[in-house]
C-alpha cells in the first residue's frame, strides 16, 4: 500500500476510496489564486447533482495544487470530469480560458483512458503498482 500511495516526480494520484465516479459532479469550477512573485495555486471546485442551486463560493473544493495539467489529470484519473458536463471559471485562470481547458481534460481522457487504470484489465504492470501512462503515472 506504501508503493501506490508513495509521492513521485509526474504521478498523478488515483484515489479509489472516492468512490465518485460519473457524474458525481456534473458542474465543475476552477480559480487561481495568484500573487506577486509566487506560483499561482490553481483550484478546481464541484457541485454535486443533488445541490440545485449553489453559489461558485460554497461549492466544494476538489483539490489545489500548482500545476494545473496535474490538477485537470488528478480530476480525469478519478473521474469526476464528465465530457459535455458543465465547466466554467472565474478571470483568474487567464491565461487560459475554459475551452482550453475542456480540450485539456479531453485529450487527458483519450490518453490516460481511465477505464483502463483498473489493475485487472491493464497489462505490464510494474511492481510498485504504478501505471505508466506517457510522461504521466497513474498510481492504482
Amino acid at each position: 500500500m506504501a508503493a501506490n500511495f508513495a509521492v513521485r516526480e509526474h504521478k498523478v494520484e488515483h484515489t479509489p476510496f472516492l468512490g465518485a465516479g460519473r457524474r458525481m459532479f456534473p458542474e465543475l469550477y476552477f480559480a487561481a489564486q495568484k500573487a506577486p512573485g509566487r506560483t499561482p495555486l490553481w483550484q478546481a471546485f464541484g457541485k454535486t447533482g443533488s445541490e440545485i442551486k449553489v453559489p461558485t463560493k460554497d461549492m466544494q473544493l476538489l483539490r489545489a495544487g500548482r500545476d494545473p495539467v496535474m490538477l485537470l489529470a488528478w480530476l480525469v484519473t478519478n473521474k469526476l470530469y464528465t465530457p459535455g458536463g458543465l465547466v466554467h471559471a472565474d478571470r483568474s485562470i487567464a491565461p487560459l480560458s475554459v475551452v482550453e481547458i475542456q480540450a485539456i481534460m479531453n485529450g487527458l481522457m483519450e490518453f490516460l483512458r481511465p477505464g483502463d487504470m483498473d489493475l485487472h484489465r491493464v497489462r505490464g504492470i510494474p511492481q510498485d503498482g504504478a501505471v505508466w501512462c506517457g510522461p504521466i503515472s497513474c498510481s492504482t
